[in-house]
Protein backbone atom coordinates (compact mmCIF):
# COMPACT_ATOMS: atom_id res chain seq x y z
CA UNK A 1 0.00 0.00 0.00
CA UNK A 2 1.69 3.24 -0.67
CA UNK A 3 2.46 6.08 1.72
CA UNK A 4 0.35 8.88 1.64
CA UNK A 5 0.73 12.21 3.26
CA UNK A 6 -1.91 14.03 4.70
CA UNK A 7 -1.50 17.95 4.69
CA UNK A 8 -2.98 20.05 6.42
CA UNK A 9 -4.63 22.52 2.96
CA UNK A 10 -6.09 19.05 2.24
CA UNK A 11 -8.20 18.36 5.39
CA UNK A 12 -12.24 19.53 4.38
CA UNK A 13 -14.10 19.51 8.13
CA UNK A 14 -16.91 21.03 6.65
CA UNK A 15 -19.55 18.21 6.53
CA UNK A 16 -20.17 17.52 2.96
CA UNK A 17 -23.89 16.08 1.53
CA UNK A 18 -21.91 13.85 -0.59
CA UNK A 19 -18.50 12.52 -1.51
CA UNK A 20 -16.34 14.53 -3.28
CA UNK A 21 -15.96 14.31 -7.03
CA UNK A 22 -12.65 14.82 -7.38
CA UNK A 23 -10.15 13.93 -5.01
CA UNK A 24 -6.35 13.90 -4.59
CA UNK A 25 -4.33 11.02 -2.71
CA UNK A 26 -3.91 12.77 1.14
CA UNK A 27 -7.26 14.30 0.94
CA UNK A 28 -9.32 14.23 3.66
CA UNK A 29 -13.11 14.90 4.89
CA UNK A 30 -16.86 13.85 6.35
CA UNK A 31 -20.37 14.16 5.04
CA UNK A 32 -22.93 15.04 7.20
CA UNK A 33 -24.32 11.29 8.16
CA UNK A 34 -20.47 10.99 10.20
CA UNK A 35 -19.54 7.76 10.57
CA UNK A 36 -15.85 8.18 10.39
CA UNK A 37 -13.27 10.04 8.27
CA UNK A 38 -13.06 9.38 4.67
CA UNK A 39 -8.66 9.20 3.43
CA UNK A 40 -8.35 9.51 -0.05
CA UNK A 41 -5.39 7.25 -1.09
CA UNK A 42 -5.42 7.95 -5.00
CA UNK A 43 -8.09 10.08 -7.05
CA UNK A 44 -10.54 8.02 -6.71
CA UNK A 45 -13.40 8.89 -4.37
CA UNK A 46 -14.77 5.43 -4.14
CA UNK A 47 -10.91 4.17 -3.11
CA UNK A 48 -10.97 6.29 0.40
CA UNK A 49 -10.26 4.55 3.08
CA UNK A 50 -12.88 5.57 6.16
CA UNK A 51 -11.33 5.59 9.48
CA UNK A 52 -14.21 5.34 12.05
CA UNK A 53 -13.60 6.55 15.44
CA UNK A 54 -13.17 4.30 18.26
CA UNK A 55 -16.10 3.85 20.18
CA UNK A 56 -16.71 6.18 23.41
CA UNK A 57 -18.57 6.58 26.19
CA UNK A 58 -20.47 8.59 28.66
CA UNK A 59 -17.19 10.08 30.22
CA UNK A 60 -15.47 11.01 26.92
CA UNK A 61 -18.37 13.64 26.84
CA UNK A 62 -17.38 16.49 28.53
CA UNK A 63 -20.68 18.31 30.32
CA UNK A 64 -22.86 20.08 28.71
CA UNK A 65 -21.36 19.17 25.83
CA UNK A 66 -24.23 18.55 23.93
CA UNK A 67 -26.53 20.74 22.56
CA UNK A 68 -29.80 21.22 21.01
CA UNK A 69 -28.44 21.55 17.43
CA UNK A 70 -27.16 18.11 18.33
CA UNK A 71 -30.27 16.14 19.37
CA UNK A 72 -31.89 14.82 15.76
CA UNK A 73 -35.57 15.50 16.24
CA UNK A 74 -37.08 12.11 17.78
CA UNK A 75 -33.86 11.11 19.05
CA UNK A 76 -34.97 11.67 22.81
CA UNK A 77 -37.03 8.83 23.38
CA UNK A 78 -38.31 7.16 26.92
CA UNK A 79 -35.70 5.56 27.78
CA UNK A 80 -32.86 8.66 27.08
CA UNK A 81 -35.48 10.43 29.67
CA UNK A 82 -34.41 10.44 33.83
CA UNK A 83 -36.96 10.21 36.32
CA UNK A 84 -38.02 13.52 37.19
CA UNK A 85 -36.16 14.90 34.45
CA UNK A 86 -38.39 16.80 32.58
CA UNK A 87 -39.03 20.13 35.13
CA UNK A 88 -42.13 22.57 34.08
CA UNK A 89 -39.94 25.11 33.16
CA UNK A 90 -38.54 22.78 30.45
CA UNK A 91 -41.61 22.30 29.10
CA UNK A 92 -42.66 25.27 26.65
CA UNK A 93 -46.20 26.12 26.23
CA UNK A 94 -48.06 23.88 24.23
CA UNK A 95 -44.77 21.73 22.94
CA UNK A 96 -45.83 18.42 24.75
CA UNK A 97 -48.97 17.32 22.42
CA UNK A 98 -51.38 14.46 23.35
CA UNK A 99 -49.21 12.02 20.84
CA UNK A 100 -45.88 12.46 22.77
CA UNK A 101 -47.68 11.00 26.32
CA UNK A 102 -47.59 7.13 26.53
CA UNK A 103 -51.52 6.32 28.17
CA UNK A 104 -51.71 6.75 32.28
CA UNK A 105 -48.14 8.71 32.29
CA UNK A 106 -49.41 11.91 33.52
CA UNK A 107 -50.18 10.76 37.34
CA UNK A 108 -51.47 13.16 40.35
CA UNK A 109 -48.10 13.63 41.37
CA UNK A 110 -46.81 15.24 37.84
CA UNK A 111 -49.89 17.93 37.79
CA UNK A 112 -48.89 21.22 39.58
CA UNK A 113 -51.18 22.78 41.79
CA UNK A 114 -54.73 24.08 40.40
CA UNK A 115 -53.39 22.61 36.89
CA UNK A 116 -56.32 21.30 35.90
CA UNK A 117 -58.61 23.90 34.67
CA UNK A 118 -62.08 23.40 33.43
CA UNK A 119 -60.96 23.62 29.86
CA UNK A 120 -59.06 20.27 30.58
CA UNK A 121 -62.03 18.24 32.52
CA UNK A 122 -63.97 16.19 29.77
CA UNK A 123 -67.59 16.13 30.50
CA UNK A 124 -68.85 14.28 32.65
CA UNK A 125 -65.38 12.72 33.98
CA UNK A 126 -65.92 14.14 37.44
CA UNK A 127 -67.76 11.53 39.43
CA UNK A 128 -68.91 10.97 43.30
CA UNK A 129 -65.29 9.29 43.94
CA UNK A 130 -63.50 12.37 42.20
CA UNK A 131 -65.22 15.22 44.29
CA UNK A 132 -63.94 15.85 48.00
CA UNK A 133 -66.57 15.24 51.11
CA UNK A 134 -68.40 18.73 51.45
CA UNK A 135 -66.74 19.95 48.10
CA UNK A 136 -69.92 21.02 46.67
CA UNK A 137 -70.66 24.44 48.15
CA UNK A 138 -73.85 26.44 47.10
CA UNK A 139 -71.52 28.56 44.44
CA UNK A 140 -71.16 25.05 42.69
CA UNK A 141 -74.99 24.51 42.29
CA UNK A 142 -76.67 25.72 39.20
CA UNK A 143 -79.69 27.30 40.46
CA UNK A 144 -83.11 24.87 39.99
CA UNK A 145 -80.05 21.99 40.25
CA UNK A 146 -81.69 20.34 43.24
CA UNK A 147 -84.42 18.32 42.05
CA UNK A 148 -86.71 16.06 44.54
CA UNK A 149 -84.72 13.16 43.35
CA UNK A 150 -81.77 14.97 45.09
CA UNK A 151 -82.83 15.07 48.32
CA UNK A 152 -82.66 12.38 50.74
CA UNK A 153 -85.73 11.54 52.84
CA UNK A 154 -86.78 13.36 55.97
CA UNK A 155 -83.46 16.14 54.83
CA UNK A 156 -85.02 19.07 54.69
CA UNK A 157 -84.99 20.69 58.44
CA UNK A 158 -87.51 23.32 59.55
CA UNK A 159 -84.10 25.78 59.34
CA UNK A 160 -83.95 24.85 55.44
CA UNK A 161 -87.29 26.85 54.40
CA UNK A 162 -87.37 30.29 54.23
CA UNK A 163 -90.27 31.82 55.86
CA UNK A 164 -93.52 31.71 53.97
CA UNK A 165 -92.02 29.53 51.55
CA UNK A 166 -94.84 26.58 52.43
CA UNK A 167 -97.71 27.51 50.23
CA UNK A 168 -101.38 25.79 49.82
CA UNK A 169 -100.74 23.65 46.82
CA UNK A 170 -97.68 22.38 49.10
CA UNK A 171 -99.31 21.01 51.94
CA UNK A 172 -100.95 17.69 51.07
CA UNK A 173 -104.65 17.19 51.64
CA UNK A 174 -104.93 16.20 55.28
CA UNK A 175 -101.31 16.94 55.73
CA UNK A 176 -102.51 19.66 59.00
CA UNK A 177 -102.90 17.33 62.12
CA UNK A 178 -103.98 18.70 65.35
CA UNK A 179 -100.26 18.41 66.52
CA UNK A 180 -98.97 21.04 63.67
CA UNK A 181 -101.16 23.53 64.62
CA UNK A 182 -99.79 26.35 66.87
CA UNK A 183 -102.10 27.61 70.10
CA UNK A 184 -104.46 29.58 68.81
CA UNK A 185 -103.10 29.67 64.99
CA UNK A 186 -106.98 28.57 63.89
CA UNK A 187 -108.77 32.07 63.65
CA UNK A 188 -112.13 33.07 62.34
CA UNK A 189 -111.27 33.50 58.63
CA UNK A 190 -109.56 30.21 58.50
CA UNK A 191 -113.01 28.04 59.34
CA UNK A 192 -114.99 27.91 56.54
CA UNK A 193 -118.86 28.76 57.01
CA UNK A 194 -120.83 25.88 58.46
CA UNK A 195 -117.75 23.79 59.27
CA UNK A 196 -118.12 23.62 63.18
CA UNK A 197 -120.68 20.73 63.53
CA UNK A 198 -121.90 19.49 66.44
CA UNK A 199 -119.36 16.71 66.85
CA UNK A 200 -116.13 19.32 66.74
CA UNK A 201 -117.52 21.09 70.11
CA UNK A 202 -116.78 20.17 73.55
CA UNK A 203 -118.53 19.68 76.24
CA UNK A 204 -119.79 22.84 77.55
CA UNK A 205 -117.73 24.64 75.50
CA UNK A 206 -120.53 26.67 74.53
CA UNK A 207 -121.04 29.46 76.56
CA UNK A 208 -123.39 32.57 77.12
CA UNK A 209 -121.06 34.68 75.45
CA UNK A 210 -120.77 32.21 72.21
CA UNK A 211 -124.50 32.26 71.68
CA UNK A 212 -125.99 35.35 69.73
CA UNK A 213 -129.02 37.37 70.21
CA UNK A 214 -131.79 35.35 69.12
CA UNK A 215 -130.31 32.77 68.44
CA UNK A 216 -131.68 30.07 70.89
CA UNK A 217 -135.77 29.31 69.68
CA UNK A 218 -137.81 26.67 70.18
CA UNK A 219 -136.34 24.04 68.03
CA UNK A 220 -132.67 24.36 70.28
CA UNK A 221 -134.25 23.89 73.44
CA UNK A 222 -134.62 20.58 75.00
CA UNK A 223 -138.18 19.34 76.33
CA UNK A 224 -138.45 20.77 80.16
CA UNK A 225 -135.06 22.45 80.09
CA UNK A 226 -136.65 25.62 80.83
CA UNK A 227 -136.60 25.70 84.86
CA UNK A 228 -137.81 28.26 87.25
CA UNK A 229 -134.33 29.52 87.81
CA UNK A 230 -134.20 30.35 84.09
CA UNK A 231 -137.35 32.87 84.01
CA UNK A 232 -137.21 36.27 84.79
CA UNK A 233 -139.35 37.89 86.70
CA UNK A 234 -142.58 39.26 85.50
CA UNK A 235 -141.18 37.36 82.07
CA UNK A 236 -144.56 34.75 81.94
CA UNK A 237 -147.21 37.30 80.52
CA UNK A 238 -151.09 36.37 79.87
CA UNK A 239 -150.06 35.76 76.10
CA UNK A 240 -147.46 33.56 77.25
CA UNK A 241 -150.18 31.07 79.56
CA UNK A 242 -152.09 28.79 77.59
CA UNK A 243 -156.50 28.53 78.52
CA UNK A 244 -157.08 26.69 81.18
CA UNK A 245 -153.37 26.61 82.03
CA UNK A 246 -154.03 28.38 85.01
CA UNK A 247 -155.42 25.46 88.02
CA UNK A 248 -156.45 25.61 91.15
CA UNK A 249 -153.02 24.44 92.36
CA UNK A 250 -151.45 27.32 90.62
CA UNK A 251 -153.14 29.96 92.39
CA UNK A 252 -151.36 31.21 95.41
CA UNK A 253 -154.19 31.78 98.37
CA UNK A 254 -155.37 35.66 99.03
CA UNK A 255 -156.79 36.13 95.58
CA UNK A 256 -157.64 40.14 96.13
CA UNK A 257 -161.13 41.00 94.75
CA UNK A 258 -160.07 43.09 91.41
CA UNK A 259 -158.92 40.12 89.96
CA UNK A 260 -162.30 38.56 90.10
CA UNK A 261 -164.33 39.35 86.91
CA UNK A 262 -167.63 41.14 87.15
CA UNK A 263 -170.22 37.74 86.24
CA UNK A 264 -171.10 34.89 87.96
CA UNK A 265 -169.13 33.97 90.63
CA UNK A 266 -169.63 29.45 90.65
CA UNK A 267 -168.19 28.47 93.95
CA UNK A 268 -169.57 24.63 94.06
CA UNK A 269 -169.47 23.80 97.12
CA UNK A 270 -166.36 25.92 98.05
CA UNK A 271 -166.85 28.32 100.99
CA UNK A 272 -165.42 32.28 100.52
CA UNK A 273 -164.05 34.06 103.75
CA UNK A 274 -163.14 37.51 103.05
CA UNK A 275 -163.88 41.18 104.15
CA UNK A 276 -166.52 42.44 101.33
CA UNK A 277 -167.77 40.93 98.37
CA UNK A 278 -169.14 43.39 95.85
CA UNK A 279 -171.43 41.32 93.61
CA UNK A 280 -174.33 40.99 91.59
CA UNK A 281 -176.95 38.60 92.10
CA UNK A 282 -175.70 35.89 94.10
CA UNK A 283 -177.12 32.66 93.20
CA UNK A 284 -177.38 29.48 94.82
CA UNK A 285 -177.34 26.15 94.02
CA UNK A 286 -180.68 24.83 94.51
CA UNK A 287 -182.45 27.92 92.45
CA UNK A 288 -182.55 30.35 95.08
CA UNK A 289 -180.96 33.97 93.91
CA UNK A 290 -179.93 36.72 96.93
CA UNK A 291 -180.81 39.80 94.50
CA UNK A 292 -179.37 43.22 96.04
CA UNK A 293 -181.48 46.76 95.46
CA UNK A 294 -180.62 50.17 96.71
CA UNK A 295 -183.61 50.17 99.27
CA UNK A 296 -184.17 46.02 99.96
CA UNK A 297 -182.69 43.06 99.77
CA UNK A 298 -184.88 40.20 98.24
CA UNK A 299 -184.51 36.45 98.00
CA UNK A 300 -185.88 34.29 95.41
CA UNK A 301 -186.66 30.35 94.73
CA UNK A 302 -187.17 29.72 91.16
CA UNK A 303 -187.80 33.07 90.00
CA UNK A 304 -190.76 33.56 92.68
CA UNK A 305 -189.84 36.52 95.00
CA UNK A 306 -190.10 34.32 98.71
CA UNK A 307 -188.85 36.86 100.98
CA UNK A 308 -188.33 41.08 101.12
CA UNK A 309 -185.71 43.06 103.28
CA UNK A 310 -186.55 46.76 103.53
CA UNK A 311 -183.78 49.20 104.30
Amino acid sequence: MPTVKITADRITLAALTANPTTVAAGDVWYNQNFIGLYLAVDTVPANAKLIRPPPFTQTDLADSCIIESKIANGAVTTAKIADSAITSAKIADGQITTAKIADSAITGAKLAASAVVVGKIAAGAVGTTELADLSVTTAKIADGAITTAKIGDGQVTSAKIVDSAITSTKIADGAITTAKLAASAVTTDKIADGAITGAKLAASAVVAGKIAAGAVGTTELANSCVTSAKIADSAITTAKIADGAVTDAKIASGVSPGKIAAGNLNLGTGTITCGQINVGDIVLRYGWVIREYEDRLEILKDGRLVYRIKA
